[in-house]
């Protein structure tokens, strides 16, 4: 499996359990277990809707550029240091954390919201397409002499 396809699996991976969490916190159920369960038993015109347009996936992606160009400022391309390896051990960690707080776990850094760390993910996600886009821009120009 490539990068591209690494960093696509990963995605889906927080957005599934984006929907579980939101479950998990919204009727009140102490675990993801609890969710999926509560899940099987709903027929479909009982399961919640939202409505995917292209304004409000705008909206979420131009928040999430905003914080990423924040925290590579402030972070001085750190996640640059070690290519793709590094992004994808960056989002291994977010997904870990996304489960800790899907599940209902306390966590121990203070005012820490899994929206944080779903932005979080999805900003390493795009860090790392643009990493691999510029590396296949640049064997490209290998290969044609530029």
């Amino acid at each position: 499996m490539s990068d591209l396809d690494n960093a696509i699996v990963n995605f889906s991976y927080v957005a599934a359990i984006e929907v579980i969490a939101r479950l998990v916190g919204e009727f009140g159920l102490e675990t993801v277990r609890d969710a999926i369960e509560e899940c099987e038993s709903w027929e479909n015109e009982d399961l919640p809707r939202v409505e995917v347009t292209r304004e409000e996936l705008d909206k979420i992606a131009d928040h999430v550029i905003d914080i990423v160009l924040v925290k590579n400022e402030d972070y001085a391309d750190a996640w640059q240091r070690d290519g793709i390896p590094g992004v994808m051990s960056k989002l291994k960690d977010k997904l870990c954390r996304i489960e800790v707080l899907a599940d209902g776990r306390q966590a121990l850094v203070a005012g820490e919201k899994l929206e944080d760390t779903l932005i979080d993910a999805i900003g390493y996600s795009m860090l790392g397409l643009l990493y691999l886009f510029e590396m296949k821009r640049l064997q490209d120009n290998e290969r044609l002499g530029l």
